[in-house]
């Protein structure tokens, strides 16, 4: 499955739309405090981000989603 980028705080309207999907996404955080991950598909990054980092967390979200123990416990 594929991890949307969604960038944070711009794209805000954009990241519950794909929440609400259930597509994985990866908050890229530009500035300001990073929102707490709404659930197991979602995660952040601070910009500027390296490269690898960015890398692993993006496929860290896959597998998650791939693997379905995205959601939290019940």
């Amino acid at each position: 499955m594929e991890v949307a980028l969604v960038h944070w705080p711009a794209e805000e309207d954009r990241r519950e739309e794909l929440r609400r999907g259930g597509q994985p996404r990866l908050l890229l955080v530009e500035k300001g405090a990073p929102p707490i991950p709404s659930d197991g598909l979602e995660d952040w990054i601070r910009l500027p981000a390296d490269d690898i980092d960015l890398r692993v967390r993006v496929e860290a979200l896959r597998r998650r989603a791939d693997s379905g123990t995205s959601t939290r416990p019940e």
